[in-house]
């Protein structure tokens, strides 16, 4: 792992790559209604303190700290402290000020507050922060409706970094073994848990209580029914029958099997607009 060590080091002088909001989708809805305010901690990747309350980054996950208690134990996602240090950084060198744009869902089901984060330069131009993070190769993009605003600018931002290697894709090209952030399906085990990227190839679509989904040769996808009436098509899920795919989520073991909940097509990267049109 030293050797690793060393290959992240850059990794705290990237600044330099940062995101413009140059991309209509990047820019926020309407600038002049941004709360900016004083972070005041930063607790994670995904997680600040403002105005003594939690507030976290909406559209992306960057990697996670590990958990220990009677029921798990799960280390450091890789680069989840370079992480951290980027945003540190971020702040420090912006008066560690940040813009905040809300989406339909303002809270989580923990009352943390959910936000798209934005900082200005010295010429007052705005930034996102969720964009400088992706580009660096220090979040993946995710899906979380209703919360569907500036996805094409994350996943495009997180595209990028994929194409040049760089963060975590190129600890996942590396280090295999960590499988982080991508998991072969038929390297995947009861114990890998938090957000992680699975390819593998779909065998089945189903249809069963409660959900719509598909089946990959070790972990079976589902899709709750609101979600799938919503947001998708039966066609979708037909267009992936015998395609190897990679979807995102948290999987989770039940009773000898693997399984991960999606909620938006966007987790899928054939049915992803930024992603589909690279993919054979």
């Amino acid at each position: 792992m030293t050797r690793m060590k060393s290959l992240l080091l850059p990794l705290l002088i990237l600044f330099s790559i940062t995101a413009t909001a140059g991309e209509d989708d990047c820019l926020p809805t309407d600038p002049d209604k941004l709360q900016w305010k004083k972070v005041q901690y930063v607790s994670n990747g995904n997680k600040l303190v403002v105005d003594n309350r939690f507030l976290m980054l909406e559209g992306m996950v960057a990697p996670e700290p590990g958990r220990a208690d009677n029921w798990t134990h799960r280390e450091d996602d890789p680069l989840t402290r370079q992480a951290k240090l980027f945003l540190l950084k971020l702040f420090a060198n912006h008066a560690m000020e940040v813009g905040i744009e809300h989406d339909q869902k303002v809270y989580d089901r923990f009352l943390r507050e959910l936000g798209h984060l934005y900082y200005r330069d010295k010429q007052g131009r705005i930034h996102s922060v969720q964009v400088a993070l992706l580009e660096n190769g220090l979040a993946m993009a995710a899906t979380n409706p209703p919360n569907l605003k500036h996805q094409r600018c994350y996943y495009a931002a997180e595209k990028r970094a994929r194409q040049r290697v760089v963060g975590i894709w190129k600890v996942a090209r590396d280090y295999p073994a960590l499988k982080y952030p991508l998991i072969p399906s038929d390297k995947i085990a009861g114990d890998d848990s938090g957000y992680r990227i699975i390819r593998g190839p779909v065998q089945r679509i189903i249809s069963v209580r409660g959900y719509e989904g598909f089946n990959l040769d070790t972990t079976g996808i589902r899709i709750p029914k609101e979600d799938f009436q919503r947001y998708w098509k039966k066609r979708m899920l037909q267009r992936l029958k015998g395609k190897t795919v990679e979807v995102r989520g948290r999987p989770y073991y039940v009773k000898g099997h693997m399984y991960m909940v999606i909620r938006h097509p966007n987790a899928v990267n054939l049915l992803n607009p930024v992603y589909a049109d690279s993919v054979k």
